[in-house]
């Protein structure tokens, strides 16, 4: 009866050992990739504040871009959203973008930057004098 009471007690001891080398693992394997995550984090972080304040200076001095915001876009790097009152001001706000990045990022950092609409006169109906 003491040899069956010992060998259940060492199965016993053999998978609570199993479970806290297992279980070890998975926990150093989840904190590495979770370290790898953060750091990643970190550099997206990191870049879209240098950005950000590469771009602010352009955004703050001319008055059309006064409804443009930066907004992080964690894998490519900051983008830039609102509007401006003309193609005009739009042509120079992607001038003066293409200077700081370059051709191949002014697409997406300027993907959501909108030409505001006029509203015309015409352009809605005209209540007075019908009844």
């Amino acid at each position: 009866m003491h040899g069956i009471r010992r060998a259940g007690r060492e199965v016993r001891l053999a998978f609570l050992l199993c479970g806290m080398l297992i279980g070890s693992a998975v926990g150093l394997y989840a904190g590495c990739e979770y370290g790898q995550f953060r750091a990643l984090h970190n550099d997206y972080e990191r870049r879209y504040e240098e950005e950000r304040q590469l771009v602010a200076p352009i955004l703050a001095a001319d008055a059309a871009f006064l409804r443009i915001v930066t907004v992080n876009f964690p894998v490519a790097g900051i983008c830039l959203a609102g509007y401006v009152p003309s193609q005009k001001d739009y042509d120079r706000l992607r001038e003066k973008i293409i200077r700081l990045f370059g051709e191949s990022r002014v697409g997406h950092i300027m993907g959501d930057v909108l030409v505001e609409p006029n509203a015309e006169r015409d352009s809605s109906p005209d209540c007075e004098g019908k009844s």
